[in-house]
């Protein structure tokens, strides 16, 4: 008798610990059969104790491989040319991906048949095992990270006196029924691996950066950390009206508040890309991964129609009251601008979700600019400086001229908005030159 190894069949010539990697692959596949006492070549040795193998391969296979895999394990004794042999036969596992309990859900414990190799798996190959046998939304899947700390989270929980123990973890979605991390855990802990970027550029378009940054962390940790920055740029415009001092921020901190959160709790992160924010000098922009929730359109939104895509997610931030109700964000911040002319604007796609507000104070701004500090001898100043240097930045112009940078910047864009003066990208800087001069 013969034995040939193939995509199903592997020989082992004795009993060695690399045998729980085959058995993994197979249980990730399509199953096959492992042959304990024959070499490479097919050539029968047997063992000499098949019953001791026979234990030795299923107490290994119970203990070191998770999810439970004995359930598609068969060990047996069996005889071929008056020898012992081992048979372990492995079933096709519903659970995968199947992986060694001491290495994790991550390449170096998961493996695969490739030809007549045990391979590890790609991360791309382990995400998709994970789709495919629990048929779950992204947050309810497996975590591929298990070594989770919720420094943040716990501290989140306790201030609002909620308890966050192993047992509210599993009722919360954030452990499953095996004991493992799901996305939902991973996305509130400490190593979550997506982040929001916000950049902030001068003027109304994306030609020139004033700054830029990526939050990290837990999703609580984003969403307190971005708020504090907004919160920082977020200018407010005083009037009065007698006595009475009026204030009018750029942009409503509710309306921001109601924004993030949807960009965070509703997005798709099934999709590995960052949630941005712009600020321009006349509009703050929110764009997210992931359309809206199939069912949904944007009237739907408007009118207070919720679909969850992250349920769980949406159920956490909602007990902790960081949410009001499902449904309401939208409205809310639709009802903050019914006074104005100018409107949020709600742009989707298939795989992106955009709003965008406008800068109450925009065109307030421009005006006080242009009559307060663009005055006749100010407007000379700047262009016989430009005049005399040939071309200068707005640093230079603010430290030749003894202005502060935020006056030269408004200066120089009112200057620009006349015509009498240009601007010119120069590299990563703006130059301006005189209004005579091409650009």
């Amino acid at each position: 008798m013969k034995f040939t190894e193939s995509q199903s069949i592997e020989l082992k010539f004795e009993y060695t610990d690399e045998v729980k990697r085959t058995v993994i692959a197979f249980a990730n596949g399509e199953g096959g059969v492992v042959y304990i006492g024959v070499t490479d070549s097919g050539d029968i040795v047997g063992v000499s104790d098949a019953d001791d193998v026979c234990q030795k391969v299923t107490s290994s296979c119970r203990n070191a491989i998770k999810p439970d895999i004995t359930m598609f394990l068969r060990v047996c004794p069996v005889v071929a040319d008056g020898k012992s042999l081992v048979k372990i036969e492995v079933g096709r596992g519903t659970d995968a991906p199947y992986y060694l309990a001491d290495k994790g859900m991550k390449p170096s414990g998961v493996f695969i048949r490739v030809g007549t190799s045990t391979v590890q798996a790609s991360e791309a190959h382990i995400r998709n095992m994970i789709k495919l046998s629990d048929k779950e939304g992204f947050t309810e899947l497996r975590s591929l990270e298990q070594s989770l700390t919720f420094t943040v989270a716990e501290k989140v929980f306790k201030d609002a006196g909620i308890a966050f123990g192993e047992a509210q973890k599993v009722t919360l979605g954030l452990i499953d029924t095996d004991g493992q991390y799901t996305n939902l855990g991973l996305l509130l802990s400490d190593q979550c691996e997506h982040t929001i970027k916000l950049a902030v550029f001068e003027g109304t378009t994306k030609a020139v950066f004033r700054d830029r940054k990526e939050f990290f962390g837990s999703l609580f940790k984003q969403l307190a950390d971005v708020t504090e920055y907004v919160n920082l740029i977020n200018k407010v415009h005083a009037t009065f009206r007698g006595l009475q001092r009026i204030d009018s921020y750029d942009y409503p901190p509710v309306a921001i508040r109601e924004a993030l959160l949807n960009a965070i709790v509703h997005r798709d992160y099934s999709l590995s890309g960052s949630t941005f924010i712009n600020i321009y000098d006349d509009k703050i922009e929110f764009l997210s991964l992931g359309g809206l929730v199939y069912g949904l359109n944007v009237q739907a939104i408007k009118q207070g129609y919720s679909m969850s895509r992250n349920a769980k997610l949406a159920n956490i931030f909602y007990k902790l009251r960081l949410v009001e109700a499902y449904g309401t964000g939208i409205p809310r911040i639709i009802d903050i601008y019914k006074n104005y002319v100018a409107k949020p604007q709600i742009d989707v796609t298939d795989s992106s979700f955009r709003i965008c507000f406008p800068n109450f104070n925009y065109g307030k701004n421009n005006a006080e600019v242009k009559a307060k500090i663009v005055t006749p001898d100010i407007e000379k100043a700047v262009i016989d400086f430009i005049m005399k240097n040939g071309t200068a930045t707005r640093r230079e112009i603010a430290e030749g001229l003894s202005l502060k940078s935020t006056n030269a910047y408004n200066i120089l864009k009112v200057l620009v908005g006349q015509g009498k003066i240009t601007a010119k990208k120069n590299g990563k800087v703006i130059v301006y030159l005189s209004g005579n001069k091409d650009e």
